[in-house]
């Protein structure tokens, strides 16, 4: 996914709602922030976690059907 301010297209499947502090802390610290069919999953920086493992922010809404389904 690539960030609207970097060339990314606005689509609201691209969306994540987040507040400033947690957005800048994001683009400062290393994070990485994608969506994966409609959850966003955060990757920290390697310096927390040398794997580079995604991680889920929390489950699927319920009733949403998968993307492209």
């Amino acid at each position: 996914m690539k960030e609207w301010s970097r060339g990314g297209e606005t689509d609201v499947d691209n969306g994540v709602l987040i507040y400033w502090h947690h957005h800048r802390f994001i683009d400062r610290m290393g994070w990485d922030i994608r969506m994966n069919d409609g959850v966003p999953e955060v990757r920290p920086p390697d310096w927390i976690d040398p794997t580079k493992t995604w991680h889920s922010t929390g489950p699927r809404a319920a009733g949403l059907p998968k993307r492209g389904a």
